[in-house]
């Protein structure tokens, strides 16, 4: 090994720090091995009193690492440092109630597709299929109308406009579970029936503008979406580079 190849070696080990960090140390010791040289060591004397590469670039990064350490830690930079971490705590405490109303628009847009979807769906195969009712059962702790008793059921009317027109009226019953079944009171039943007042025809027109608009929907909300990540990613950033500089 020659004092070129000892001087790659070291470099390469020296990959963590920054390249000006790095270069400084390879012109340093290659100063230090041209000195003994030109003392009137040979290049394998030098090399020989030189520690390994490795165990040279360790010694450097720490040396490094501890002079950074000691340059952070000292009283200005660490009140510096910590009155920047109190702004940015304040900063982003102001930003929370924003942040978890923007999220909860978001969720709302999407759970608002998805309504639209099933219903738009819903719509366009009973009106394909010719049929004016629909029923559905679902567990009761997924949708209850109110407080149910022990022996009593509760039914409830509603309708269904859009466009200013009626679609359908929906019968919404919640039964509670029968005696000496063992079931709990949330594992009741509600039964929802829509009967369709409208034609096939319109019916399959509101239908398909209740999908294409669910897509539209969605589609917006996954463009704020990303843009949202884009910008809370922009500001942890932010937050970094105001500590570092600190």
């Amino acid at each position: 090994m020659n004092t070129q190849m000892y001087l790659e070696e070291l470099t390469l080990a020296l990959s963590a720090l920054h390249t000006g960090q790095r270069e400084a140390i390879v012109n340093a010791v290659r100063a230090e091995c041209e000195q003994k040289m030109a003392d009137g060591m040979s290049e394998e004397d030098v090399l020989k009193s030189m520690p390994s590469a490795q165990i040279l670039a360790r010694r450097k990064i720490v040396e490094h690492n501890y002079r950074d350490l000691k340059t952070s830690f000292s009283p200005r930079g660490f009140w510096r440092w910590l009155l920047a971490l109190g702004g940015l705590a304040v900063a982003n405490f102001a930003l929370f109630v924003p942040a978890i109303t923007w999220l909860s628009i978001l969720f709302a847009g999407f759970f608002s597709a998805l309504m639209m979807y099933g219903s738009g769906v819903m719509l366009t195969a009973s009106a394909v299929s010719g049929n004016q009712q629909f029923k559905l059962d679902v567990p009761a702790h997924m949708l209850q109308l109110g407080d149910i008793h022990e022996h009593r059921r509760e039914v409830r009317h509603g309708q269904i406009i859009a466009g200013g027109s009626e679609i359908a009226v929906v019968a919404a019953t919640s039964e509670p579970p029968q005696p000496g079944t063992g079931m709990t009171k949330d594992e009741g039943a509600t039964k929802l029936e829509f009967t369709f007042r409208q034609t096939a025809l319109p019916r399959i027109s509101s239908g398909i503008f209740l999908i294409i608009l669910s897509f539209l929907t969605a589609w917006v909300m996954i463009k704020l979406s990303a843009l949202s990540w884009r910008g809370l990613v922009a500001y942890l950033r932010w937050n970094r580079q105001v500590l570092q500089s600190a």
